[in-house]
């Protein structure tokens, strides 16, 4: 059992894969904060609602947190990165191979590229 990585929360449950730091739906949602529609908008315009890792422009765009809320991330711009869908499952995909050791190369190219 795991203890739900929001301050204000004290339940315990199962994670179901080493991604799910939150115990519920509503401790995830609360992490983001209620102004998280406002800082997506603001990171959408920053990219140009162009996916970072692809530049593709005509497609359903989505905001990444580049280190994980359940990781200790925020919701600072610099923490975030626009991505096309394709690209976010890629990067998802990626924790996974991360998890099991084996290095992430998205996300340290993603750390090359926001540290130029």
């Amino acid at each position: 059992m795991e203890k739900c990585v929001r301050p204000e929360c004290n339940n315990y449950f199962t994670p179901k894969s080493h991604v799910h730091a939150f115990c519920s739906d509503k401790c995830r949602r609360a992490a983001r904060g209620r102004s998280w529609s406002k800082i997506r908008a603001k990171a959408l315009w920053r990219d140009s609602y162009t996916c970072q890792e692809c530049q593709e422009k005509d497609c359903r765009l989505e905001v990444h947190h580049k280190k994980a809320l359940c990781k200790g991330g925020d919701n600072s711009l610099l923490n975030l990165i626009t991505l096309c869908v394709k690209c976010h499952r890629a990067e998802h995909k990626s924790w996974r191979a991360y998890a099991q050791g084996e290095g992430s190369r998205q996300e340290s190219s993603q750390e090359a590229y926001h540290a130029a």
